[in-house]
């Protein structure tokens, strides 16, 4: 009795693995979605899209086994070269049904492609080459250097997509990447030394372009902003309050009607034009009411600038000094004229 149910329970555990291993085997059909990225396994192309229609993943169709649907991979490299996706330059359509049946992963697992959607991708293929000496350039912007800034090292390595490496080449004065300062707490004089990251110029899109090194040093002074300048005399201009106009006779002093050993300090460009006679400096020699009334016979000048024919204030920045500003004069009341 015993032996009679132990070959019975034999028989049904044989029948229910047998079973198991026909519904694994068993064909059937199963969609999914994989991921597919499309490479250049030597590095020496690059792979884009055209247009925004591709999205990066497909839904196939594919029929097998259940154990085989199990190993079906949910993501794939298509390499350039494979079939149906020749390395030629330029735009393509690719049938993702041809690289896909190839796929070495999708055949281990033991399925069919039945299906993909979408079926087609357009692609463009570019060419990576290299422009192996390029000379390296300074870019200052926002920078004024005493002198021509020195970089060390002067030339480069540049690996990008073929159509940015002929725009370098093309470049006016010759292929050149730029070691780029920016702008910051330098004193006027001061010698500086810093390390720049290596770009691309403007011009050029830095996407996918390798440079090398990737910076550069780069040694320059900055200009001294500000400057001095000596004149040797500046003329006295005499101002009153209008409603004094015609009331007294001011004389100034022969020796004193030029201010002498006039220095000029500020900004290099507004000291230029006083150097150069486009701005000219005179002394103002301010009377007030009261000093006219008392009257008061010296005074200090203060300074301004004669633009076009004008008296005008200093500009902003601009300072004048002179060793001795005082001034002497003599004020003479004018008499009424008679009735």
């Amino acid at each position: 009795m015993k032996e009679r149910i132990a070959n019975g329970l034999l028989v049904v555990v044989v029948t229910a693995l047998i079973w198991l291993y026909l519904e694994a085997e068993s064909l059937t059909t199963s969609q999914q979605e994989i991921r597919v990225t499309f490479v250049s396994p030597t590095g020496d192309m690059l792979v884009g899209q055209v247009g925004d229609e591709w999205r990066g993943s497909a839904t196939i169709r594919v029929e097998g086994s259940q154990s085989a649907l199990s190993r079906a991979p949910r993501a794939i490299e298509v390499p350039v070269g494979s079939p149906g996706f020749p390395a030629v330059e330029g735009e393509q359509t690719v049938d993702l049904r041809v690289p896909l049946r190839a796929n070495r992963e999708l055949q281990r697992a033991g399925v069919n492609l039945v299906e993909v959607n979408p079926q087609t991708v357009r692609l463009r293929l570019e060419a990576i080459t290299t422009l192996p000496d390029v000379e390296i350039r300074a870019d200052l912007s926002g920078i004024e250097p005493a002198a021509p800034p020195v970089v060390e090292p002067l030339r480069a390595s540049v690996r990008g997509p073929r159509s940015s490496m002929e725009r370098i080449a093309s470049l006016s004065g010759g292929a050149h990447v730029v070691a780029v300062v920016r702008a910051g707490n330098f004193a006027d004089g001061q010698a500086v030394t810093v390390r720049a990251a290596l770009e691309p110029p403007p011009s050029v899109s830095p996407d996918h372009v390798v440079i090398t090194p990737r910076e550069a040093e780069v040694e320059f002074t900055i200009r001294t902003r500000s400057a001095t300048a000596t004149i040797p005399s500046a003329p006295v201009q005499l101002l009153t309050p209008p409603a004094e106009s015609g009331r007294f006779r001011v004389e100034i002093e022969a020796d004193d009607a030029f201010v002498t050993g006039v220095t000029v300090s500020g900004p290099s460009e507004l000291v230029e034009q006083v150097r150069s006679g486009q701005m000219r400096i005179v002394a103002l020699l301010w009377l007030t009411s009261d000093e006219l009334e008392r009257p008061i016979t010296s005074k200090m000048v203060s300074f301004g600038a004669l633009r076009d024919g004008q008296v005008v204030g200093l500009p902003a920045g601009l300072s004048v000094r002179a060793a001795d500003a005082q001034v002497q004069f003599t004020v003479t009341p004018v008499s009424a004229p008679g009735p």
